[in-house]
């Protein structure tokens, strides 16, 4: 840190250095007072002033970029210990769940044998008929073939739940992809994120988040559409508190996209957003 700053300050001084340099050769030319000697030392220091100035140019931007790329690294670091943090978690809630699930039935199914075995046949009826339907809504259904991807989305339907908000999944993604599955996760991640929180501030009376996914030739094209404040603008920055990391999010995923020779488009459609993102799979 010292050792920038120090050339940060000799950044500053060797302009002025420069300007020193060069009044001295023309004032004394313009006086006929200059010697040879004297105009060439003055003119070597000069070049030498400016051939330091641009390798400090160079030494500062080097570091600026690498301060950047480090910066980055870290945070996509941060985001897949989150992703296995978050698989984890999804994991153990679903396995309570299902144990749970698994408990319910076996005293409703014990219930049902009872009234059988009683001659109760109608309230067995309803019994079975009850069993069925909540066995059917309270059971896992997975989104779609990849275990981590399952994971991730169905955590974020379950906070998107406690704020009230439909999720629709249509996802059909190809069993062999050249993307990385932490790649492809990262960007339903930060996908359901923005979604979620565009949702929260919409002040919709029924807000919602429904993605697709679906290839189409060599490019998997993933669409999100949900629910959007109409007075917010979209113009590419965040309107949150912490918008440094939210804003790393938009470019996580276009950085991903261009690592896989896609694309990103994000639609401001007033009281709806959409996002498209392609990436080559194939």
């Amino acid at each position: 840190m010292n050792n920038r700053i120090i050339r940060k300050a000799i950044f500053i001084l060797l302009p002025v250095t420069i300007c020193i340099c060069f009044y001295c050769i023309f004032h004394d030319e313009l006086s006929a007072g200059a010697t040879p000697v004297f105009t060439l030392l003055m003119s070597f220091a000069s070049v030498l002033s400016i051939a330091g100035l641009f390798y400090l140019l160079y030494s500062i931007t080097n570091d600026t970029l690498k301060d950047a790329r480090q910066e980055a690294e870290l945070l996509a670091l941060n985001q897949q210990q989150k992703l296995k943090e978050q698989q984890s978690q999804t994991l153990a809630s679903r396995r309570q769940q299902t144990l749970s699930l698994q408990e319910n039935v076996q005293r409703d199914l014990h219930t049902y044998e009872t009234l059988m075995d009683n001659g109760q046949y109608e309230e067995a009826a309803r019994c079975l008929e009850e069993l069925t339907s909540t066995f059917q809504k309270e059971r896992f259904h997975p989104i779609c073939g990849d275990n981590l991807i399952n994971a991730i989305l169905d955590s974020k339907r379950q906070i998107a739940s406690q704020y009230n908000i439909r999720t629709t999944f249509q996802l059909l993604l190809p069993e062999k992809m050249k993307i990385e599955t932490s790649d492809l996760s990262s960007i339903f991640f930060n996908l359901m994120d923005n979604g979620i929180e565009s949702c929260q501030n919409s002040h919709s009376s029924d807000p919602f988040i429904q993605i697709t996914a679906s290839q189409n030739a060599n490019f998997l094209t993933i669409h999100m559409t949900n629910s959007k404040d109409p007075s917010y603008k979209f113009n590419h920055k965040t309107n949150k508190t912490d918008s440094w990391a939210h804003g790393f999010g938009l470019a996580i995923i276009e950085e991903i996209a261009s690592k896989y020779d896609g694309s990103c488009q994000w639609i401001d459609g007033g009281d709806v957003f959409e996002s498209v993102v392609m990436v080559e799979v194939g």
